[in-house]
């Protein structure tokens, strides 16, 4: 094993070798430059040697070139100064920008969480509310339900008394046609007895009469309390009926719940 690695340890690498070749491409192309800089050099000896006027006409025009230059780097560099002050701004704006939005972003959740609570309020309200509607609606339906029995109760009795007045009646007008036919029937004799029994019979035919305008009277007060009584009844359905379609739409499972118990 230590063997394998010494033998690869001794191996040129491929970049080492590519490294070595390009620093001698490099030294080949450097001495090449330098031979070539060299023949320049020796032009350029030849041609300031021969000519000093040029030389300082380039001297001149380099000075202005290089004055130049430096105008340029300096505006560049105020340039650059106002647009890292630019963006310094920006980023302070920024900033200020973002903790505006979470303020915000604070104060809509306090909103959210306050209107959470109003709401919840409400239903509880709400709930109370129709809680309150359905048990009054029971009172109204077992005051309806009581109503309605003693209604009951009266038409019975007001039935029981118009059937004895009427049995009454009858038994008067056999009452009076037997005597009737013993008037009739008796002498003449007996005729100041019978005149007697005439009076008699006009006087009860009188009281008969009475009693059936008496009758007559507790038969039409007693309709019209029947006629009220009847008149409350269905005002108090009425308005059970109206409590019911008033109910608001989003209680409707516990209004289905009380019209079934109904």
């Amino acid at each position: 094993m230590y063997r394998g690695q010494d033998t690869a340890s001794t191996e040129p690498d491929a970049t080492v070798q590519a490294f070595t070749q390009w620093l001698a491409e490099l030294r080949s192309k450097s001495g090449r430059s330098q031979q070539e800089m060299l023949s320049e050099m020796g032009v350029i000896r030849d041609g300031i040697s021969t000519n000093n006027i040029e030389l300082t006409e380039f001297k001149r025009n380099s000075t202005g070139i290089s004055q130049q230059m430096q105008g340029q780097l300096t505006d560049l560099r105020e340039k650059l100064t106002s647009a890292f002050s630019e963006i310094t701004n920006l980023i302070k704006l920024k900033s200020k920008a973002d903790n505006e939005m979470m303020q915000d972003v604070n104060m809509l959740q306090q909103s959210l969480s306050s209107k959470s609570s109003e709401l919840e309020a409400l239903k509880r309200s709400y709930s109370q509310a129709h809680q309150q509607l359905q048990t009054s609606l029971i009172q109204i339906q077992n005051h309806i339900q009581v109503t309605n029995n003693e209604v009951q109760i009266a038409r019975a009795a007001c039935d029981r008394a118009y059937r004895d007045a009427t049995l009454r009646f009858a038994e008067f007008d056999d009452g009076l046609k037997v005597l009737e036919d013993r008037l009739m029937v008796g002498n003449a004799d007996n005729r100041s007895q019978m005149l007697g029994l005439q009076n008699e019979v006009a006087r009860i035919h009188e009281s008969m009469a009475q009693v059936s305008a008496d009758f007559l009277d507790y038969k039409r007060s007693s309709n019209s309390v029947h006629n009220k009584l009847q008149s409350q009844v269905w005002g108090l359905e009425e308005g059970s009926r109206r409590v019911g379609t008033q109910r608001p739409p989003p209680m409707a499972a516990a209004g289905g719940a009380h019209s079934s118990y109904q």
